[in-house]
């Protein structure tokens, strides 16, 4: 669980964000924040593996919880390892019902912000913040559909 409050929100960040740091912090300085969950997922065997480390989603629990992120803000994440095969700042892999997102920002990502691969999910994901301007980016990449 990542349990921020609005006045206090969590921050997921590169090293080089870290006070006396002689390196700027960029896009892509780390992976991302990977959620993946036990809901069902619309391929053969009901299971597949996460783009960048391979790990397994899917199952039969529609209701699946993979936990909670609430006043989360992730910065300079998302790396390619190979062509097509890339960790996104914030990566949902067949996540059930029960999982709870709320308030969460992802900025400076050096790929996709958000990617949802077969979820059943409502997230309240909010604004992104670019140089100082606010804007609204949703971006989801729907691979698999899950099973409906």
């Amino acid at each position: 669980m990542a349990m921020g409050t609005e006045s206090k929100p969590i921050i997921f960040t590169s090293e080089f964000a870290k006070l006396g740091s002689s390196t700027t912090p960029n896009y892509g300085d780390w992976g991302g924040i990977i959620l993946l969950g036990n809901a069902k997922i619309n391929v053969p065997g009901g299971t597949a593996l996460i783009e960048g480390p391979g790990d397994t989603y899917g199952g039969t629990n529609d209701a699946d919880n993979s936990g909670e992120m609430h006043y989360v803000r992730i910065e300079y994440p998302g790396i390619a390892f190979t062509l097509n095969n890339e960790i996104n700042g914030l990566t949902f892999g067949g996540v059930g019902n029960g999982t709870l997102i709320d308030h969460i920002q992802v900025s400076y990502s050096g790929d996709d912000s958000y990617e949802f691969l077969a979820v059943q999910l409502i997230a309240n994901i909010g604004l992104l913040t670019e140089d100082g301007m606010m804007i609204l980016i949703l971006t989801l990449v729907i691979e698999e559909n899950f099973n409906s």
